[in-house]
């Protein structure tokens, strides 16, 4: 559902984080009541001073009554005006919190139901800049800026209409350097160009997090083929582009930046040649020398709230910039759920005349990863796709789960476009073991229970299925050993059996496997095996192959080219027909032999690069 945001950011967000922002508006009104509450006491020092030059210009005795109303004025506008910004300051912060709360939750949902192809075009980086760099903003904006913005401002304006009211030539005076300090600031930090800059720089810093983030995990790459870092060219370069946004920044902005300055404290300059000419027009008077010393008393209190303002509407530009992107990130379009969701009686995957595209139909470098592609996998069967790198094997495996919709065609299970079943009930039908097992920084037993209801005889039963209990047990805490950062790391192929675990687990009918055993070696390899054959009786399974001695007794083996069906049928039919198939046997058939002979060779006593010859 689309939020509307035009009535104002302040609302939007607020809508956005499903929360009310009660607590906000009271924060508001205090902030105003302890900012003015501050002008107080320079009104108080103002009829103090007056009450002792005219004491003494009539020869008449002070009124202490008056001295000590005037400083019981002053003393409780310090306590209230401490007790309405603690108050207040409370107020703003817990109600900014529990909107960055709000707002995490709500992207963190939209996140999950966007399409995949948005975290291939979106860096890791950027992602990341959206969850933390742009809360922070955000958080600045509501629990700083704005109450602040707002507290400053009345006091700003009180002021300026009580020197208007004393005296309308010194409050020109006054406001004459104000006002065009505001209009040479405004001129630079309200256009569209400055705005634009603001983006690219937000954009600038996205990159560098993103090259930052990749450096650190491919830190031990760097480190093996040297160069200290230096390798790494294009983190260098992303440092730099921000380095030089920075500097052009600070280049197009120092000199509106100054000239603001400089005004602003320069107001008593403008004060004291008007105050001179006054006198020298009217004398000195008691009540235009009492007005004089009060200009000179509150000129001085407004350099504060004005830099302050200054210096917010600064900030919340920049804030606005990352609402904008927050903006895009929410009103974003999730794949689109059936209002009626159906829920398939059997489990037989097929493809129908599908192809399907990465790029949008107006690039024109687009290209189809998957083009006319039609075949049928039947529950209970094991369906092998194999082929060149590139030929749209792991493309066929995603589709099937929806991280993508088809461009053409329909995939269906159990005779039901996979479009027509929630997104729920499909995630819950289909186990995927990937190629590359991520472990999260948890215990064992959440790896492979994956926030599921179960209990600990289920885990170590799944465990034991997928041959890895007995690696489990010989860590620190066993089940409850922490992994990944912070924790132990496995080996592959001890990732890939906790993987195996997960989806015997989960048992879900249709698995889906990409490349499970390509990168272990022949005792993991072996063990997976025999995990997998547990985990794949009587299931609709689907397998992305590499190593193709694993799938010789598949039911079929589809053989996928650039993206098309180039062949289909059982291992000896395709070793027969003298194709693709049989070609990619025999390179990896001699591969082996060369292998077991260099093997050989080596014990025998044979150099190994004889060996090789």
């Amino acid at each position: 559902m689309k939020t509307e945001r035009r009535s104002g950011n302040i609302a939007y967000l607020f809508s956005l984080a499903e929360e009310k922002p009660g607590g906000w508006y009271r924060s508001i009104v205090l902030s105003i009541i302890g900012i003015v509450a501050e002008a107080i006491p320079f009104i108080a020092i103002y009829f103090i001073v007056r009450h002792f030059l005219e004491a003494t210009s009539s020869g008449t005795d002070l009124e202490s009554s008056k001295l000590w109303f005037w400083s019981a004025v002053t003393a409780g506008s310090f306590v209230l005006s401490i007790t309405c910004t603690l108050m207040g300051g409370y107020e703003a912060h817990k109600s900014a919190f529990r909107l960055i709360y709000g707002l995490r939750r709500t992207m963190l949902s939209r996140l999950g139901n966007l399409p995949m192809g948005y975290f291939t075009s979106s860096s890791t980086g950027e992602i990341q800049k959206q969850m933390e760099s742009n809360m922070s903003k955000v958080e600045q904006l509501m629990a700083h800026n704005i109450p602040n913005l707002i507290g400053a401002g009345p006091l700003v304006i009180a002021l300026l209409l009580s020197m208007f009211i004393l005296n309308a030539w010194l409050g020109l005076a006054v406001l004459i350097p104000v006002a065009i300090a505001y209009i040479v600031q405004g001129a630079v930090m309200s256009s569209k160009k400055n705005r634009q800059n603001a983006v690219e720089g937000s954009q600038r810093l996205g990159d560098m997090n993103r090259w930052f983030n990749e450096y650190l995990r491919g830190i031990s790459v760097v480190k093996v083929f040297g160069g200290k870092g230096r390798s790494f060219e294009k983190l260098h370069q992303s440092i730099n582009n921000y380095l030089d946004y920075m500097l052009n920044f600070i280049k197009k902005t120092s000199m509106p930046f100054s000239i603001f300055k400089v005004l602003m404290l320069s107001v008593l300059s403008f004060v004291l040649p008007v105050a001179t000419l006054l006198i020298s027009l009217y004398g000195g008077e008691l009540q235009l020398v009492l007005t004089i010393l009060m200009f000179l008393i509150i000129t001085p209190c407004l350099y504060s709230p004005v830099l302050e303002i200054m210096r917010l509407g600064v900030e919340t530009q920049q804030a606005n910039v990352a609402i904008d992107q927050i903006e895009a990130l929410v009103e974003m379009q999730p794949l689109a759920e059936s209002p009626h969701p159906q829920i398939p009686q059997n489990f037989d995957v097929r493809f129908e005349d599908v192809s399907f595209s990465y790029q949008s139909a107006s690039d024109p470098m687009r290209r189809f990863a998957i083009e006319n592609l039609s075949f049928q996998a039947k529950t209970g069967t094991v369906t092998a796709l194999v082929g060149p790198s590139g030929g749209g094997k792991s493309t066929v495996g995603q589709l099937i789960c929806r991280f993508w919709d088809v461009t053409q065609g329909v995939v269906s299970i159990g005779g039901i476009d996979i479009r027509d079943i929630s997104l729920s009930t499909l995630m819950d039908i289909i186990a995927f073991v990937f190629q590359d097992t991520f472990i999260f920084s948890s215990t064992v037993y959440e790896n492979i229970a994956m926030n599921r209801e179960t209990d600990f005889q289920s885990v170590e039963a799944a465990a034991k299925a997928a041959m890895c209990h007995d690696f489990i047990i010989a860590l620190p805490n066993g089940y409850e050993t922490k992994l990944g950062d912070g924790g132990l790391h496995l080996s592959g192929g001890e990732a890939q059996r906790i993987a195996i675990a997960r989806a015997i687990l989960k048992d879900s009918p249709i698995v889906v496997l990409d490349e499970a055993t390509a990168s272990t070696d022949a005792d993991n390899e072996a063990m997976i095996q025999k995990a997998l054959n547990r985990l794949l009786s009587g299931k609709t399974v689907i397998v992305i192959a590499h190593r193709l001695a694993t799938i010789q007794t598949a039911g079929q083996i589809l053989v996928l080219k650039d993206g098309r069906l180039a062949e289909q049928g059982v291992h000896r039919e395709l070793v027969t027909a003298k194709g693709i198939y049989h070609s990619l046997w025999s390179i990896q058939h001699q591969t082996q032999q060369w292998e077991i002979g260099k093997q050989a060779a080596v014990k025998g006593g044979v150099p190994l690069d004889k060996a090789i010859q």
